[in-house]
């Protein structure tokens, strides 16, 4: 509160400044509303000026967009800022993700001004293209986006060979009668220097071109992925059918 002397006659207009998280509610004694407050000096008058706290409010703001190729992930930073009111925990999530992508946070919930990692990850089946991710906070859903762009992923190359009949090394196609037991250890090499290799399936056929070919029952084996530049052994066995 505070008080001061005037001359009779003089006019005086009050201003209410709230500092900062707080609000204007009004006058009251003799001035009322929410305007300036004016004022003659003709006798003794008393003013009050009533404030209030801001309701809680925050916004969120993403650190960037992420580009990943299918089957990697890719990570930014969602920032909570506090705008108003005492402090509140906010708990994040996030929609439009493609299909075959998921996501995970870190730090979630936290309170505003505290950032939490967003990671997104994508597999080998997510669809190149360009996506808008929201994020959006609770309680009061206030959000932010960014892009998320998925580049094809690298092809790798193949090659296989060292394979075993009847217990003799051979390294080129042959030709077998039916009901024929084959031993096969398939050396399968990756021979790309760009792309890690995903979902090997390395099968036994028969026949040379076209429709001649046939899988032989349960002469199968994969393999989740190949490094760059490496090679493993691949056991298969099987009887070759009628």
């Amino acid at each position: 509160s505070c008080s001061s002397s005037y001359t009779s006659g003089t006019t005086l207009t009050l201003t209410a400044s709230p500092s900062s998280g707080y609000q204007f509610s009004g006058w009251s004694g003799a001035c009322s509303g929410t305007g300036s407050c004016s004022l003659t000096k003709n006798g003794n008058k008393s003013v009050s000026a009533s404030f209030s706290q801001l309701p809680f409010d925050y916004s969120l703001s993403a650190s960037g967009n992420i580009s990943v190729t299918a089957g990697k992930s890719g990570s930014n930073i969602i920032t909570r800022a506090l705008l108003s009111g005492n402090t509140q925990s906010v708990s994040l999530s996030a929609s439009g993700l493609p299909s075959g992508a998921n996501m995970s946070f870190q730090n979630n919930p936290a309170s505003p001004s505290a950032g939490s990692t967003l990671t997104i990850s994508t597999s080998n089946n997510t669809q190149p293209g360009s996506y808008t991710v929201t994020v959006t906070g609770t309680p009061l859903g206030r959000a932010t986006s960014f892009t998320l762009a998925v580049s094809p992923r690298s092809v790798a190359k193949l090659s296989v060979s060292q394979y075993t009949i009847a217990g003799t090394r051979m390294n080129n196609q042959q030709s077998f009668e039916q009901n024929t037991t084959l031993s096969y250890v398939a050396r399968v090499s990756n021979t790309s220097s760009v792309a890690e290799a995903n979902g090997i399936f390395v099968y036994l056929q028969r026949g040379t071109t076209g429709n001649d070919y046939a899988d032989i029952t349960n002469a199968t084996a994969s393999l989740d992925s190949l490094a760059q530049n490496s090679a493993t052994n691949l056991v298969l066995s099987s009887e070759f059918p009628a």
